[in-house]
């Protein structure tokens, strides 16, 4: 009996370009809303000066923005999720327990749960929906994060390089997760002029941190792999 081969891709494609899709989906949404709709997007309840809009602004507060990023992520999501299962595989495939493998493919899910729930569901339209994805996204990211720092440091990636770059994006991470939580704090309870503009900022060094840990990771450390499904 003849085997059929579905997909026969290398695992470095099949997971670097939906991370590239969501980063230049970001980058446009950023740059189509400081162009066009800078006032709007960075106004807040309270009056005081913004100079960054929020990610959730950026991305689904505008009509043409919300449709590049829905249609971007939306379609990077899928390849995305598969890459959690693959991630898990690989982890078994290097002699991690189920327990550990398991724990590091499911934050790794989360986030991309969190990612896609926060896309579908804008800050405008149900607002408990968006919250609880923006948060399940950035504390799973950052705990994802902080673990594929510690397999590159350690050398325990499939090309047993020792990759230093793991802690610069853990640093980052730590940095504007914290940050963003004070900041937030900082302008909901006091409104003191600044503080939503450097959560801003927090978002995206924490985004953009996920995004470039796991592509270095991916074409650094797992170009010799391909993903077949038969």
């Amino acid at each position: 009996m003849t085997t059929r081969i579905y997909l026969d891709v290398s695992v470095t494609r099949f997971l670097s370009v939906p991370l590239c899709m969501i980063a230049f989906g970001a980058c446009l949404c950023y740059a189509l809303t400081m162009r066009y709709n800078f006032a709007e997007a960075t106004s807040t309840s309270c009056h005081v000066t913004n100079l960054l809009p929020s990610f959730s602004a950026a991305t689904g507060d505008f009509t043409l923005q919300r449709c590049i990023w829905r249609l971007l992520c939306g379609t990077a999501c899928p390849a995305i999720f598969l890459g959690a299962c693959v991630f898990f595989k690989l982890l078994r495939l290097y002699n991690f327990s189920v327990a550990k493998a398991a724990a590091a493919s499911v934050c790794k899910l989360s986030w991309s749960v969190g990612l896609f729930m926060l896309t579908v569901c804008g800050s405008r339209e149900i607002f408990s929906v968006h919250a609880f994805g923006f948060s399940a996204y950035a504390l799973s990211s950052a705990v994802d994060i902080r673990f594929l720092a510690y397999l590159m440091v350690r050398g325990l990636t499939p090309s047993g390089k020792v990759d230093t770059m793991g802690n610069t994006c853990s640093r980052v991470c730590d940095v504007s997760f914290i940050g963003a939580i004070t900041t937030y704090i900082i302008h909901d309870r006091f409104c003191i002029t600044g503080a939503y503009t450097i959560f801003g900022l927090c978002e995206i060094l924490l985004i953009g941190a996920n995004i470039l840990i796991h592509l270095r990771f991916i074409i650094e450390h797992l170009s010799e792999f391909r993903l077949t499904i038969e």
